[in-house]
């Protein structure tokens, strides 16, 4: 999968390209995640944010062949 956002800005210009998320990721118990791309992905160009609070993952990168470039990555200050 190809997701293409903003890259000169990192997702974070005027109009803000935003990946907002945060749900269980499968084949890693406990792990909340924003976003877990498959193999041959590339996401590039966004703000990824875990709306899930502190302690837990913008991104994960599960094997070598996904791309990941120009991009912001924040988690959503909370009670988490």
């Amino acid at each position: 999968m190809l997701l293409i956002g903003d890259e000169a800005n990192k997702g974070a210009g005027g109009s803000p390209t935003t990946i907002f998320g945060g749900g269980s990721a499968p084949a890693f118990p406990g792990v909340i995640v924003a976003l877990l791309p498959g193999t041959g992905s590339t996401i590039a160009g966004f703000t990824i944010t875990n709306a899930s609070g502190n302690f837990h993952d913008g991104l994960i990168l599960s094997n070598s062949s996904v791309t990941v470039r120009n991009n912001t990555i924040t988690v959503r200050a909370g009670t988490g």
